[in-house]
């Protein structure tokens, strides 16, 4: 955890919460009751808001301790600019056009907060909309200029739109992005099921396939054991 800096708290469960599927690619044997040790008994860990609710190492509470202070009124102040038709605005092009960024949208209005730094309205608005739960965060772009890939969140999605699956997961293989697969995880019969699997690479398949379905009985062994 303070190698990470910290592992976000996932609620979603298709397959396995992300923090113990993160911790699981990074140390050989972990278990779900390291988690459980580290922040409760050995007290190393704590959870708060990072980006969103997180584990966080004990060492670094002193750093939290001023946002832990302000309430939540204080620290979301800057919302109170965001305009009705600003974020009505955002709202219907995000409907109309999909997903978008801030440099998608043009404006010519734009907030000089001090000299080293300005923001457009819909910036705000679109900061806000995310905070209300109006808008939610598809794709990171930096994913492509490092894997040349570009990957969606497509459980939002009618399943008749969906490229890969449900949720999806990139495999990376060898520094290479070499497959999408979609889990989901059969806890009546206890099975770790794939229920779709997508080719993204143009590198040899047969020997990565072995190493991937390798993997995938190593991580069922551990989704299953209780």
């Amino acid at each position: 955890m303070e190698h990470l800096g910290y592992v976000q708290i996932d609620t979603i469960n298709v397959i396995e919460r992300c923090h113990h599927q993160i911790l699981y690619t990074r140390i050989p044997g972990y278990r779900r009751e390291h988690l459980r040790q580290a922040q409760s008994i050995d007290k190393t860990v704590f959870e708060y808001w990072t980006h969103a609710l997180s584990y966080v190492p004990t060492r670094d509470f002193r750093y939290y301790l001023g946002a832990m202070r302000r309430e939540w009124r204080t620290r979301s102040g800057s919302f109170s600019s965001v305009k009705d038709k600003d974020l009505r605005r955002v709202l219907s092009l995000v409907k109309r056009k999909g997903a978008l960024t801030i440099r998608d949208i043009d404006e010519d209005a734009v907030d000089k907060d001090h000299l080293w730094a300005s923001r457009k309205p819909s910036k705000r608005a679109l900061e806000l909309a995310f905070y209300q739960g109006k808008l939610t965060v598809s794709q990171r772009r930096r994913l492509h200029l490092f894997f040349d890939y570009e990957h969606r969140f497509e459980a939002y999605l009618p399943a008749a739109k969906r490229k890969f699956g449900y949720f999806s997961q990139p495999v990376l293989v060898d520094g290479d992005i070499a497959v999408v697969i979609d889990l989901k995880t059969d806890r009546e019969r206890q099975k770790l099921l794939l229920q779709r699997w997508t080719w993204v690479s143009k590198r040899s398949r047969r020997l990565r396939k072995e190493q991937i379905e390798e993997a995938l009985h190593r991580f069922e062994r551990f989704q299953l054991a209780r």
